[in-house]
């Protein structure tokens, strides 16, 4: 056991719906491996339920960086306590992605939406996935911000370009995408603020 660690912030208005959390923790044992994580919460505000999608952990501090990732995906309930298995972070990047929907009138949208993400891989641009974003929540209301996450080699150099694409008669107004690193933090913005059409996929 390294330890028991509270994720209070006591700054920000921590853990709302899409939200991605960034804390440090301390320890003076020598850690070497991760192997699993135990996360609970005491359900003193609203609702007894938190939907928890992903914990990465990583060592940044380190010379070779260093990290391992949680696949959480979970309803935990007031005063439960759950444990995660660890996975490798060494040979992949993950990558949060936050899409926007805007508030022009109809902007919303039930139709499924993909995204293809672009990246620089030496001299290169390879196509790292093409993704349909869909969760359990119901996507891309107006107004609303959906969050969503990929992987990808480790290899990839910056991104740099997207594609989003709509494959039903439902048009889709998105206002931007952020798309961020979740272990170096660095994050991209593609603004958008047009339509996504069945006939007219947008790329920036």
């Amino acid at each position: 056991l390294i330890g028991k660690y509270p994720i209070i912030d006591n700054v920000y208005n921590s853990f709302e719906r899409c939200s991605v959390e960034i804390f440090e923790f301390y320890t003076d044992k020598d850690v070497y491996e991760i192997t699993n994580v135990t996360i609970g919460h005491d359900g003193k505000w609203w609702g007894d339920k938190w939907y928890v999608k992903d914990i990465i952990v990583s060592m940044p501090l380190n010379s070779v960086e260093k990290g391992w990732i949680f696949n959480i995906n979970s309803e935990i309930d007031k005063n439960e306590e759950m444990v995660f298995a660890a996975h490798p972070l060494e040979k992949m990047r993950y990558f949060s992605l936050k899409v926007y929907t805007g508030y022009e009138v109809c902007a919303g949208t039930d139709s499924d939406i993909y995204i293809s993400v672009f990246a620089k891989k030496g001299e290169d641009v390879v196509e790292l996935e093409t993704k349909k974003l869909d969760d359990v929540t119901n996507n891309f209301e107006i107004g609303y911000v959906d969050f969503f996450t990929f992987e990808c080699e480790s290899s990839i150099d910056d991104i740099c370009k997207i594609k989003l694409s709509n494959d039903g008669s439902d048009d889709w107004y998105v206002d931007k995408v952020v798309i961020a690193d979740v272990v170096s933090e660095k994050t991209w913005v593609f603004a958008a603020k047009q339509w996504v059409t069945k006939d007219k996929a947008v790329c920036m």
